[in-house]
């Protein structure tokens, strides 16, 4: 999602862009959609000032997505519940029993807190607007190409299962497999996720509990996630944790208990060792990085396309994206993280 989108950005500011895609299936399929800074506590942080940005940029970013495309996307500003006193410090409307049962009947919590400037949206779907969009505008995608290391010191070519290909430079997106040929803490972590089928329209909010988080679509699927597992690159769901999300939503929600599950999944977040993403010029000359962006790839998907592609196109420095240069991990000269055991 990352790099289809910076493709878009740079290609509208008139660059000459294409995609290079190995065909991993990538985390955006696998995640939820949830738009969240607010709920996420992310605060003043340098981290949740660009959430909070990309979160603004959500509504006209989905219509000009929309547009592209010709596809719907399923935003929706339909606001993030957090049930007891886990968000009573930041702004956001308290719900006594009366009100959140009025507004999420039959919820097995007492109060809450509901932020109604945050949202979601159908991840999938715009992962198919984003590869639609490319097509209307002409950008070309390599698909099945996987980058091998670059092809001279200066990388202005990168060797590939395609051969040598050359540019003027090249932006990492490659997620949780950005570190495969570049020396960068950006490790996979894995999370599985469920999703039951309801009515239309019987859970209008977003629920984000500390167990679990339970988003509703348009077309009355619910998605149930998430794990978090240093399990590497080892695909497939298990049952044990399967088990475990399928009974928080029921904790949660008793009535889900009465919808048939419909789908299990996985995917992997690329993660750095403050969970924060690389986003701005990398190590060699002609290469950027937009990778590590952790649970928060679909919230901060619009501020980093925009934000990265003004930078590559005016050659001035975004303030924003100053401090997620991957110079922060350097130590002794060389790009270190904690590794995936210093994470948990």
């Amino acid at each position: 999602m990352i790099g289809l989108s910076i493709a878009i950005e740079l290609h509208q500011g008139g660059a000459e862009v294409f995609v290079l895609d190995r065909g991993d299936s990538p985390a955006t399929w696998a995640a939820a959609g949830m738009l969240a800074p607010q709920a996420e506590n992310l605060g003043d942080s340098p981290l949740g000032q660009l959430g909070f940005y990309s979160r603004d940029l959500w509504p006209d970013w989905a219509k000009k997505l929309e547009k592209l495309s010709g596809l719907n996307i399923d935003y929706q500003a339909c606001g993030i519940f957090l049930p007891g006193n886990q968000g009573r410090s930041a702004e956001g409307q308290w719900w006594n029993a009366q009100v959140l049962q009025s507004q999420i009947p039959g919820i097995n919590v007492q109060a809450g807190v509901w932020f109604p400037q945050e949202g979601c949206v159908d991840n999938r779907l715009v992962f198919q607007a984003l590869k639609r969009a490319c097509e209307h505008l002409g950008i070309p995608v390599h698909r099945g190409v996987t980058i091998f290391g670059p092809g001279d010191p200066q990388l202005q070519t990168v060797n590939t299962s395609s051969g040598v290909i050359a540019a003027d430079l090249f932006v990492l997106a490659q997620g949780s497999w950005s570190g495969e040929w570049l020396d960068i803490p950006v490790y996979p972590l894995k999370g599985q996720m469920l999703a039951i089928q309801a009515e239309i329209g019987q859970l209008k909010t977003v629920i984000f509990s500390e167990s679990t988080y339970i988003v509703p679509r348009l077309d009355g699927r619910i998605v149930v996630g998430a794990t978090q597992e240093w399990a590497g690159f080892a695909p497939g769901n298990s049952e044990p944790e399967i088990s475990t999300l399928h009974r928080s939503a029921i904790d949660l929600l008793p009535w889900l208990a009465g919808y048939p599950v419909i789908e299990t999944w996985w995917g992997f977040r690329p993660t750095t060792p403050d969970q924060s993403p690389m986003i701005g010029e990398g190590p060699w000359p002609h290469l950027c990085l937009a990778t590590g962006h952790h649970r928060n790839g679909i919230l901060l998907a619009p501020a980093t396309a925009y934000l990265l592609s003004q930078q590559i196109l005016t050659g001035k420095p975004e303030a924003l994206l100053a401090p997620f240069s991957w110079k922060r991990f350097v130590k002794d000269g060389l790009c270190q993280g904690e590794g995936a055991k210093g994470l948990q």
